[in-house]
């Protein structure tokens, strides 16, 4: 799988504000593998790279303030993945890469990343919320609920809802 055309239900954690979260992820990808990204300048993938970051950050902030909120036993495990996520994107983006191998390596890792880690962690995480009757809210709301991207489709036809409850 080199590109991501959009939301495969396979990624689907089965709770609607991780997985809309996860579709404006897979936005992100499209932008770095494809849909017109050799006709940007490094200056713009560079930006790009930071919203990235940013709403990287944000994602993260909400998941791990649920997770804690409800004492998840999986928390400090969850929490090193994302870590480590951020820290290997502020890594692309401070680095001198050429402007194919920077869009390559976000590409690339957010690809690979992304996918394993829907389809581990944030699976268990989905699991023991349903099990424990724990809803996912947004703690925190950035940059989330101003995002043109919100406009994209869901599955059913509907727009996705992002803002805060």
């Amino acid at each position: 799988m080199d590109e991501l055309e959009g939301w495969n239900a396979c990624w689907s954690v089965g709770i609607d504000g991780i997985d809309e979260e996860h579709r404006y992820f897979i936005y992100l990808l499209n932008q770095f593998n494809g849909n017109g990204s050799d006709a940007l300048s490094g200056e713009r993938l560079r930006a790009m790279a930071g919203e990235l970051l940013t709403y990287t950050e944000e994602h993260f902030t909400n998941e791990e303030k649920v997770m804690e909120a409800a004492g998840y036993p999986l928390y400090e495990d969850h929490k090193y993945q994302h870590d480590l996520a951020e820290d290997e994107i502020r890594h692309a983006i401070a680095s001198t890469m050429p402007e194919q191998e920077f869009r390559a390596f976000l590409g690339r890792f957010m690809l690979n990343w992304l996918v394993l880690h829907i389809q581990s962690s944030d699976q268990k995480l989905s699991a023991w919320l349903h099990e424990n009757n724990v809803q996912y809210e947004r703690l925190f709301d950035g940059i989330i609920s101003g995002r043109d991207w919100m406009k994209l489709g869901r599955d059913d036809g509907t727009s996705p809802i992002l803002a805060a409850e």
